[in-house]
C-alpha cells in the first residue's frame, strides 16, 4: 500500500537517545532495556539503505502529541487572521492550515478534490478529523509496515509517522508566529522534535523545499524557537 502527503514541508523528558523504546524494522516489537524507558528507535528501508530516526516515546504516541499540540494552535486561531502572512512565504494563515489539514487527509489516502474547502465553516474541527484520520491509518494493523510517499521519498510507515510528526510541529510553530501566539510551545515535545529532525537531515539530507539553511536562534530560546530555527525558520 502506498499512501502520501504532499509535504512542503503526555510531555515526557527527553532523555539519550539509548534510553527507550524499539520499535523493530521486522517485527515491530516493542520491548524495555533495563525496567526503565527509552526512546523509540524507527528502522525501515530506504533508498536501498537502513533508515533509522529516534524518538523519546512511541513513535505513535509521538505522532498523536504532535496532532495535539497543531491541534491546539489551530483551536487558538480565528478566520479573521486567516490573511496575515506566515514564515512559510508562499501561505498565508488560511494556506497553511489547508495543508496541515489536506497533508492529514493524504496519508490517510483522503486525496481532497482540486479546489475543496478542506476548512469548510469549522476550522478546529476540520482539523481534528484529518488527524484522526492520519492516526488512525499509522495504528491500524501493519500501518507501520505501509509505504508513504513523502516531500523526501517513499519510506516505510515508521519513518512517516515521525516525519509527519515534525512537520506538524514546525507548522504549528509558524501558526503561532504567524498570529501572534506565544511560541514558547511544548517543550518536551519539542525538544525531541529537533533530535528527529537532526537524525533525519543527516539520512536523508534538507529539503529546500520544504526546510531552508539552519538559523541561529536568539541566546535563550524556548525549545520551539531552537526546532524552528533548525528547520530554518528566522525567530
Amino acid at each position: 500500500m502506498l499512501t502520501g502527503a504532499d509535504d512542503g514541508h503526555s510531555d515526557g523528558i527527553a532523555v539519550g537517545v539509548l534510553d527507550g523504546l524499539v520499535v523493530n524494522r521486522d517485527a515491530h516489537a516493542r520491548s524495555t532495556v533495563a525496567n526503565r524507558p527509552f526512546p523509540a528507535r524507527l528502522c525501515g528501508e530506504s533508498f536501498g539503505e537502513v533508515a533509522c530516526e529516534t524518538t523519546v516515546m512511541d513513535p505513535l504516541e509521538f505522532h498523536r502529541e504532535a496532532l495535539g499540540v497543531a491541534q491546539q494552535v489551530i483551536d487558538a486561531v480565528d478566520p479573521s487572521q486567516f490573511e496575515l502572512p506566515t514564515p512559510c512565504d508562499e501561505w498565508n494563515v488560511r494556506l497553511l492550515v489547508e495543508h496541515m489539514i489536506a497533508g492529514n487527509r493524504r496519508i490517510a489516502g483522503d486525496q481532497p478534490a482540486d479546489g475543496e474547502d478542506v476548512i469548510g465553516d469549522d476550522v478546529s474541527a476540520a482539523y481534528a478529523a484529518a488527524a484522526a484520520k492520519a492516526a488512525a491509518t499509522f495504528e491500524a494493523p501493519g500501518g507501520l509496515d505501509d509505504t508513504f510517499k513523502l516531500s523526501f521519498g517513499e519510506v516505510p510507515g515508521q519513518v512517516a509517522v515521525v516525519a509527519r510528526a515534525t512537520d506538524q510541529l514546525a507548522h504549528s510553530w509558524d501558526l503561532a508566529k504567524a498570529t501572534g501566539m506565544s511560541t514558547d510551545l511544548s517543550p518536551a515535545m519539542y525538544t525531541t522534535g529537533l533530535e528527529v529532525l537532526r537524525q533525519r537531515f543527516a539520512m536523508f539530507g534538507r529539503n529546500p523545499a520544504t526546510y531552508a539553511d539552519e538559523q541561529q536562534p536568539a541566546v535563550g530560546a524556548s525549545a520551539a524557537d531552537r526546532f524552528a530555527a533548525f528547520a530554518g525558520r528566522r525567530t
